[in-house]
């Protein structure tokens, strides 16, 4: 538990950091830089253990890492877009998910 309340603490600094830096004027609302946060951690930390990935009425299992970078993917091409989502806060996210995780290998 003290995990996910660090990852989400730290993933708020990175990602308000991340959107300073891209010159994105917009407040930052929600919290799924921390999601993103907590997927990539879990894909660095285990990127061959499998989720259940939705389609219409079954689940297919997938990669934790492909879902993650499917998704990094998209907020990076998505980043100069004129879109309302926070692309740099997720990327922003992402970063600290990955620092946490090796960090936490390093320091245990």
């Amino acid at each position: 538990m003290l995990d996910v309340l660090l990852i989400t603490i730290g993933s708020g600094a990175f990602a308000a950091k991340a959107q300073l830096l891209h010159g994105s004027g917009r407040p930052s609302l929600g919290a799924s830089r921390t999601v993103i946060a907590l997927l990539t951690a879990a894909a660095v930390l285990a990127p061959c253990a499998s989720i259940g990935y939705g389609i219409g009425m079954s689940f297919i299992p997938i990669p934790i890492a492909w879902v993650a970078v499917e998704y990094l993917l998209q907020d990076v091409r998505e980043l100069g877009s004129d879109s309302r989502i926070g692309h740099a806060t997720h990327l922003g996210g992402a970063v600290f998910g990955i620092v946490y995780d090796v960090a936490k290998r390093v320091l245990v």
